[in-house]
């Protein structure tokens, strides 16, 4: 949703969706216009850019802070998937997406300080990346919500940069 630009964006926990059941009739629909929404183009990183920082030295001026969401096991190339076992090393830091996370489903209030402790501070520039592109997406939404502003997720994955290779 928040890539299709809508604003007020919340992760939740499901206890939020709990409904009383009534047998009461539904409202009739209302007939809106059809919403076209505009994608955020500043939430996505093309492939392109991904690997020119990616393939970058560490010490180059400029260069993005690669963040893997992966778990760690997936991260050190042993967990069960293909794409664990043969992702490249690009440099990334690895925190697990989880650990973005609180138990409500909220944006976790540890991370930030975690961040700025490794030198990962809002004005940086970081790419997001996981297996297949989803989880690092809700990683790049919290770190948005939390004043990252410069974040964007590579959002092929692992899989994406895998996909071409020989």
């Amino acid at each position: 949703l928040k890539l299709y630009g809508i604003k007020n964006v919340r992760f939740t926990s499901v206890d939020t969706f709990s409904v009383p059941l009534t047998r009461a009739e539904a409202p009739p629909r209302l007939s809106l216009p059809i919403w076209r929404p505009v994608v955020d183009q500043s939430l996505i990183v093309d492939k392109k850019t991904f690997l020119k920082h990616a393939m970058s030295p560490d010490s180059q001026p400029g260069r993005a802070v690669i963040v893997d969401v992966r778990p760690v096991q997936d991260y050190l190339g042993k967990g069960k998937s293909l794409i664990s076992k043969r992702a490249p090393d690009i440099g990334a830091i690895n925190i697990p997406w989880t650990e973005f996370i609180d138990s409500k489903g909220e944006a976790s209030a540890d991370i930030k300080e975690k961040l700025l402790a490794i030198q990962v501070h809002p004005d940086k520039q970081i790419y997001v990346i996981d297996e297949m592109g989803v989880r690092s997406a809700t990683v790049t939404l919290i770190l948005r919500q939390l004043g990252y502003l410069k974040v964007s997720n590579f959002a092929g994955g692992y899989a994406e940069l895998l996909a071409n290779r020989k």
